[in-house]
């Protein structure tokens, strides 16, 4: 298997295992301030949209960054 191939692997698996802790972060966040998910439907602002999709641009620029050569 090429170095390519697993490194292609090795960042689904971990996008992956990090969406699903980001998932269960907001459900226990969200249950812990007694919001029901099943009847309520929460919305994300344009304002925090905007910070979520900044602050994820920003991580997967530093892992751009750790392919340059030194």
């Amino acid at each position: 298997m090429s170095t390519r191939t697993r490194i292609f692997i090795f960042g689904g698996v971990a996008g992956a295992l990090l969406g699903l802790l980001a998932a269960w972060l907001y459900v226990r966040e969200a249950e812990s301030a007694g919001v029901n998910l099943d009847e309520s439907s929460t919305e994300i602002t344009p304002r925090t949209g905007l910070q979520v999709g900044l602050g994820i641009l920003g991580v997967l620029r530093q892992i751009a960054n750790l392919g340059r050569p030194g």
